[in-house]
Protein backbone atom coordinates (compact mmCIF):
# COMPACT_ATOMS: atom_id res chain seq x y z
CA UNK A 1 0.00 0.00 0.00
CA UNK A 2 1.01 3.71 -0.76
CA UNK A 3 1.55 6.23 1.96
CA UNK A 4 1.77 10.01 1.89
CA UNK A 5 1.30 12.91 3.92
CA UNK A 6 -1.96 13.05 3.24
CA UNK A 7 -2.53 9.74 5.02
CA UNK A 8 -1.17 11.47 8.37
CA UNK A 9 -3.95 12.21 11.26
CA UNK A 10 -3.72 14.33 14.01
CA UNK A 11 -5.33 13.26 18.42
CA UNK A 12 -4.27 13.89 21.82
CA UNK A 13 -3.52 11.21 24.23
CA UNK A 14 -3.52 12.53 28.17
CA UNK A 15 -0.29 11.14 29.51
CA UNK A 16 -0.22 12.67 33.24
CA UNK A 17 -2.84 12.80 35.39
CA UNK A 18 -1.15 15.12 37.84
CA UNK A 19 -0.43 17.82 36.62
CA UNK A 20 -2.82 17.22 33.48
CA UNK A 21 -0.94 17.12 30.49
CA UNK A 22 -2.01 16.34 26.78
CA UNK A 23 0.13 15.17 23.96
CA UNK A 24 -0.86 16.27 20.13
CA UNK A 25 0.78 13.94 18.09
CA UNK A 26 0.21 12.68 14.51
CA UNK A 27 0.03 9.24 13.10
CA UNK A 28 -0.55 6.84 10.56
CA UNK A 29 -2.17 3.61 11.29
CA UNK A 30 -2.57 0.53 9.77
CA UNK A 31 -5.19 -1.68 9.17
CA UNK A 32 -3.58 -4.56 11.06
CA UNK A 33 -3.90 -4.34 14.55
CA UNK A 34 -0.53 -6.42 15.30
CA UNK A 35 1.24 -4.07 13.21
CA UNK A 36 4.56 -2.90 15.39
CA UNK A 37 3.83 0.37 16.93
CA UNK A 38 7.21 2.89 16.13
CA UNK A 39 7.16 5.99 18.03
CA UNK A 40 9.33 9.11 16.06
CA UNK A 41 11.04 11.71 19.44
CA UNK A 42 11.33 15.07 17.61
CA UNK A 43 14.82 16.90 18.93
CA UNK A 44 15.10 19.74 21.07
CA UNK A 45 13.43 23.11 19.31
CA UNK A 46 11.28 20.92 16.74
CA UNK A 47 8.06 18.67 16.43
CA UNK A 48 6.38 16.25 14.98
CA UNK A 49 6.83 17.50 11.47
CA UNK A 50 10.88 17.07 12.02
CA UNK A 51 9.44 13.39 10.95
CA UNK A 52 6.97 14.39 8.27
CA UNK A 53 8.58 12.81 4.98
CA UNK A 54 9.78 9.55 7.14
CA UNK A 55 6.19 8.72 8.43
CA UNK A 56 4.95 7.67 5.02
CA UNK A 57 7.69 5.76 4.44
CA UNK A 58 7.96 3.54 7.77
CA UNK A 59 4.10 3.25 7.40
CA UNK A 60 4.56 1.72 3.87
CA UNK A 61 6.66 -1.26 5.39
CA UNK A 62 3.79 -1.79 7.91
CA UNK A 63 4.37 -0.22 11.13
CA UNK A 64 1.83 2.32 12.64
CA UNK A 65 3.49 5.17 13.18
CA UNK A 66 3.40 8.27 15.72
CA UNK A 67 5.46 11.27 15.98
CA UNK A 68 4.12 13.41 19.29
CA UNK A 69 4.80 16.66 20.25
CA UNK A 70 6.49 16.42 23.30
CA UNK A 71 5.66 18.04 26.23
CA UNK A 72 6.31 21.81 26.03
CA UNK A 73 6.29 21.95 22.05
CA UNK A 74 3.86 22.84 19.13
CA UNK A 75 -0.06 21.77 19.89
CA UNK A 76 0.95 19.57 23.41
CA UNK A 77 0.88 21.09 27.25
CA UNK A 78 3.43 23.36 28.74
CA UNK A 79 3.77 23.13 32.30
CA UNK A 80 4.85 25.98 33.81
CA UNK A 81 7.08 24.46 36.37
CA UNK A 82 10.75 23.52 35.36
CA UNK A 83 10.73 19.93 37.78
CA UNK A 84 8.09 19.01 34.93
CA UNK A 85 10.38 18.83 32.19
CA UNK A 86 12.67 16.59 34.32
CA UNK A 87 13.45 13.37 32.19
CA UNK A 88 11.65 11.09 34.09
CA UNK A 89 8.27 12.88 33.27
CA UNK A 90 9.74 12.99 29.81
CA UNK A 91 9.92 9.29 29.96
CA UNK A 92 6.72 8.28 31.56
CA UNK A 93 5.12 10.64 28.52
CA UNK A 94 6.33 8.63 26.01
CA UNK A 95 5.89 5.34 27.93
CA UNK A 96 2.19 6.27 28.87
CA UNK A 97 1.34 7.48 25.19
CA UNK A 98 2.70 3.96 23.89
CA UNK A 99 0.08 2.09 26.44
CA UNK A 100 -2.95 4.97 25.55
CA UNK A 101 -2.57 3.28 22.09
CA UNK A 102 -2.88 -0.08 23.18
CA UNK A 103 0.31 -1.59 23.09
CA UNK A 104 3.11 -2.66 25.87
CA UNK A 105 5.84 -1.97 23.71
CA UNK A 106 6.59 -0.08 20.90
CA UNK A 107 10.30 0.64 19.13
CA UNK A 108 11.55 4.34 20.15
CA UNK A 109 13.72 6.21 17.55
CA UNK A 110 14.90 9.94 18.45
CA UNK A 111 17.23 12.05 18.33
CA UNK A 112 19.36 15.22 20.64
CA UNK A 113 17.61 14.02 23.88
CA UNK A 114 19.24 10.74 25.01
CA UNK A 115 16.12 8.71 24.96
CA UNK A 116 18.39 5.83 23.96
CA UNK A 117 20.06 5.01 27.85
CA UNK A 118 17.01 6.79 29.65
CA UNK A 119 14.16 4.09 27.63
CA UNK A 120 16.36 1.28 29.47
CA UNK A 121 17.45 0.18 25.98
CA UNK A 122 20.04 -2.78 25.63
CA UNK A 123 18.88 -4.16 28.79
Amino acid sequence: MSYSETDICFHYATVQEHPFVKLHYAEIKQNNPDAKLIILLHGFGEYWYAWNDIMPMLAKEGYHVVAPDLRGFNKSDRPDSKKEYDIKFLVNDVKELIFSLGKEKAIVVGHDWGWFNHLGAGQ
